[in-house]
């Protein structure tokens, strides 16, 4: 049969271009998501103050949600203090160190706010253990007023030991004696730049005295970092609040929050552009297939006719479509790890990833997207074969030489179902449910139109035709004949229609889905806002204080503060728990009406 389908192959190479270059987009695709995929479950960015810590203990940044991806909070979850005395208990552990980390901004010489290509983090000098931090000059420091920085920032500052900087938190200035440059150990700081003060000033200047960034743990010679982990989560299962224990490359998780909600984002956006990808190749090898197989109609007839039976008519397009199939996806997984990297790129220029997010590189993607695009470019063939197979050689001959007169009753009725069900979903379910529940059934919906359209895909281009029809015979001879083609072989052209008609009707849609959506939070954002002026920070925010000094200056109305988080919303989506973050604003209500329009419908304040 292997023979029959390779002659076939080379005789009409025309259709089978068309499946072997859907195949081989399709599985660039695939693959580049599975990479994506791999990415978001494996990959990660090495530790770098923390690199020096055997074990690391968080707060859980993420949401735990039975058969759904876990959300991640977008601010630090911190830790209680008093965890550090039931960690020191912990047999295998040398010593334990509580992390503070406070953002703060630093002045160069002439009092203007330095710019730096990365955050800059106070912390507390004892947390230079878990770099580990050696002093390259000068002195820790013992005094609030002093401060010791790491080498390159007081290159980028320039300043040296003996110095005087103005270091603020918020909008709150302090000057500091640098009394000491550190360096690490072992990882530069190639996101970051930090400097140490006393734990107490560090302790003073925290929002939460009474809470902790992170604990790092150092282990006793010759301890095992993940036994020891271990032994800690065990020691820390009762905790009134969730903590996560890293060990490794883990460490950076916790150490860049960034890190874990790009990952996030990367699997759920993989998995769904994944599934939508490979649902094209379905439907794009299925059209073009059926395009080749209407065009042998007559041979496949005659196959029919001297007692072919339908399986063997299966076999021989199945084998043709698997050797097309199976070369186009195995060329095409090569590329798929090109364009994973072009997305990382393209990801990391608009800021959805940081910069320095390293891609794990293996070969279980581009295997399971050959398999997966085999698999699939077969079930197209099946499709393409269905009814050529199963009508009997009498009728096969008959509808050789002409297309049959009507779809199938079962096939128009699934297909116009599918139709008004696609539709309903894109239109009247944003317009009864609000949120994201909407956005994604609208988004949604364009499998299901996508299904219908392939269906009933002649009938539709029977319509357009005979809406075209007037203006094609103003062209006389060749426009009267384009227009009595196009109507008598509807199902031919329909082959080559529908695919262009989808891959169209997909990019509009993720166009339009997201510029619908980014538009509406812009408006939402323009109106919302009334007051005159609006002050803002691009380093680390602005002090709680600032608003009463804003509003003692003359003529100043009133003064809105506005405290921007996020909340962790849980709610029951459909018939199952659902958690998604949500941005939350804590504002002054006082003289709110002049300042912002919260287009309130209810209201229940809170103070």
């Amino acid at each position: 049969m292997f023979d029959i389908a390779w002659s076939t192959i080379k005789k009409r190479k025309g259709g089978f271009i068309a499946a072997f270059i859907a195949v081989f987009c399709g599985s660039a695709v695939v693959t580049a998501c599975g990479v994506l995929l791999m990415s978001g479950l494996l990959s990660g960015v090495s530790p770098e103050r923390y690199a020096g810590a055997a074990v690391m203990i968080g707060g859980n940044q993420s949401r735990e949600v039975a058969q759904n991806f876990d959300p991640h909070y977008a601010e630090r979850v911190t830790l209680p203090a008093s965890l550090t005395a039931e960690v020191a208990e912990v047999p295998g552990v040398r010593a334990v160190v509580g992390d503070r980390t406070v953002g703060m901004s630093i002045a160069d010489r002439k009092g203007r706010t330095l710019s730096l290509d990365h955050p800059l983090f106070g912390h507390g000098w004892a947390s230079a253990a878990l770099g580990p931090f050696t002093l390259a000059e000068g002195a820790e420091p013992r005094g609030e007023g002093e401060a010791v920085l790491d080498t390159a920032l007081a290159g980028k500052a320039g300043v040296k030991v003996g110095d005087t900087v103005r270091l603020s938190v918020g909008t709150t200035p302090a000057s500091y004696r640098v009394v000491g440059l550190a360096a690490p150990s072992k990882a530069g700081l190639s996101r970051q730049s930090a400097v140490f003060l006393t734990d107490a000033r560090a302790t003073q200047l925290s929002q939460r005295p009474d809470r902790l960034t992170a604990i790092g743990v150092l282990a006793e010679p010759g301890t095992d970092a993940d036994a020891l982990a271990g032994r800690i989560e065990k020691a820390l299962a009762g905790s009134r609040e969730p903590v996560a224990v890293h060990t490794g490359k883990q460490v950076g998780d916790l150490e860049f929050l960034d890190m874990g909600q790009s990952r996030g984002f990367l699997v759920a956006l993989s998995a769904s552009f994944g599934g939508t990808a490979l649902a094209v190749v379905i439907f794009v090898v299925s059209s073009t297939l059926g395009l080749a197989v209407h065009q042998r109609r007559r041979e496949l007839a005659m196959l029919r006719a001297i007692a072919a039976s339908p399986r063997q008519i299966h076999s021989l397009i199945g084998s043709e479509i698997l050797m097309v199939a199976a070369a186009g996806a195995l060329l095409g997984a090569a590329p798929g790890f090109l364009i994973a990297g072009a997305l990382r790129d393209a990801f990391a220029s608009v800021g959805v990833l940081p910069g320095d997010f390293e891609l794990s590189y293996n070969p279980a993607p581009a295997g399971a997207a050959v398999v997966l695009c085999v698999l699939g470019a077969r079930l197209a063939g099946f499709i393409a074969a269905f009814r050529t197979a199963r009508i009997q050689p009498v009728e096969a001959l008959r509808e050789s030489q002409s297309e049959p007169p009507r779809l199938g009753r079962v096939r128009l009725n699934v297909g116009r179902g599918l139709i008004v069900l696609g539709l309903a979903a894109a239109v009247v379910l944003p317009a009864v449910i609000p949120g994201q529940l909407a956005i994604a059934g609208a988004a949604g919906s364009l499998l299901i139109l996508m299904f219908g359209c392939a269906l009933i895909g002649p009938q539709l281009v029977k319509i357009t035709a005979a809406m075209m029809a007037p203006l094609l015979r103003s062209f006389r001879i060749s426009g009267y004949l384009a227009a009595a083609n196009t109507s008598a072989n509807s199902r031919r052209l329909s082959s080559a229609v529908v695919p262009l008609a989808l891959g169209a009707a997909m990019a509009l849609m993720q166009l339009s889905t997201l510029s619908t959506v980014e538009a509406t939070a812009a408006k939402q954002a323009a109106t919302g806002v009334v007051a005159d002026y609006v002050l803002t920070s691009d380093s680390t925010g602005l002090s709680t204080e600032l608003a009463d000094s804003v509003r003692a200056v003359p003529g100043v109305a009133t003064a809105t503060p506005v405290a921007r988080s996020q909340v962790m919303l849980n709610y029951l989506e459909v018939d199952k728990m659902a958690a998604r973050p949500f941005s939350a604003e804590g504002i002054d209500p006082r003289g709110i009406g002049r300042t912002l329009d919260l287009d309130v419908r209810e209201e229940a304040w809170t103070r």
